[in-house]
């Protein structure tokens, strides 16, 4: 009986590189962070009820003093975009778009007040603490609150 002789092709596709390629541009603050050059998330499921476009934008954060952060939900969303067990693309545009806009603001001011840029190694739960203090002393709403909550503890 005559031995079969193992197949010793190589599939082209197992060499391909799996992980996302990003393309960036230097950020105009720190030539250590790296922004990417269209920094738009996009929520290909979500239909006509979703508003805003589908899309939340982060280059309105960029160059605020606070661009390792931003960096990093915008990074953070592009991965849950593809873990489709993580959240819907619906409560994801919405912890941006009510969440990460007012911790965002608040990231600004923050930075302003110590003249310095913040890194996520600035987040610390001195700096959550005092962010639900300058909440409490808005005009927003609980449930507006609840949610910006809990996007600045996901940082």
């Amino acid at each position: 009986m005559a031995r079969q002789r193992k197949n010793l092709t190589i599939n082209k596709d197992k060499l391909k590189k799996t992980s996302v390629v990003e393309p960036t541009i230097d950020a105009t603050q720190s030539q250590e962070i790296v922004r990417p050059i269209n920094p738009v998330v996009n929520y290909p499921n979500l239909g006509s009820s979703g508003g805003n476009g589908y899309n939340f934008d982060f280059s309105p954060y960029y160059g605020k003093g606070y661009d390792d952060i931003t960096n990093r939900a915008y990074y953070t969303a592009k991965a849950l975009l593809k873990n489709t067990d993580a959240f819907t693309e619906q409560t994801q545009r919405v912890y941006f778009n009510n969440g990460f806009v007012y911790f965002a603001e608040y990231l600004e001011l923050f930075s302003h007040s110590t003249n310095e840029d913040l890194t996520q190694a600035d987040i610390s739960p001195e700096l959550i603490e005092q962010y639900l203090l300058h909440l409490k002393g808005s005009d927003l709403g609980y449930n507006t609150q609840k949610t910006s909550t809990h996007i600045s503890s996901q940082c």
